[in-house]
């Protein structure tokens, strides 16, 4: 649309009259004005988008809480800083790894039932397992809870 007007407008400037002339430059500058409005609402909008993550790294990256963030595969997409420091394993290091690498080979029925059920049923499952590695935060194989849920963004599953 702008390249169709851009082509209405004579290569010679100096042949336009008067009138025409203060239309195009009144034109010019309504077009200037709207562009001045989109760029503080896109500014407004980035302030509020780094706001919003600043606000997601406290609640996710920092929590008490041990989180994944699982493909439908069971693979890890993300985890937060007490999830990597329980898996013995660096929070960028878990990225990709199945979640069954970390669980207890005897375990790991458990866990596929549970995935399973998450799947089939949609809704929010709960499960014991035990941890294959002894790290600073997991002093031994003992039983730790899996809490999991489905979120339907970019076919992703939240672990928490």
């Amino acid at each position: 649309m702008a390249r169709a007007k851009a082509a209405q407008v004579p290569e010679d400037l100096e042949t336009l009259s008067p009138e025409a002339t203060r239309q195009l430059l009144h034109e010019l500058r309504v077009h200037q004005i709207e562009l001045e409005m989109q760029n503080k609402e896109l500014c407004r909008t980035q302030g509020e988008l780094e706001a919003s993550r600043a606000r997601y790294f406290d609640l996710y990256d920092l929590a008490p809480v041990g989180y994944v963030t699982l493909s439908e595969k069971g693979l890890i997409l993300e985890a937060n800083l007490t999830a990597a420091g329980l898996l013995g394993v660096a929070r960028g290091a878990l990225v990709k790894q199945p979640l069954t690498r970390f669980i207890l080979p005897e375990d790991q029925g458990i866990y596929y039932r549970h995935r399973e059920q998450l799947f089939e049923t949609g809704a929010p499952q709960v499960c014991e397992m035990r941890l294959a590695k002894k790290t600073a935060l997991n002093s031994g194989r003992g039983w730790r809870r899996l809490r999991r849920r489905t979120a339907r963004v970019a076919h992703r599953c939240a672990v928490p």
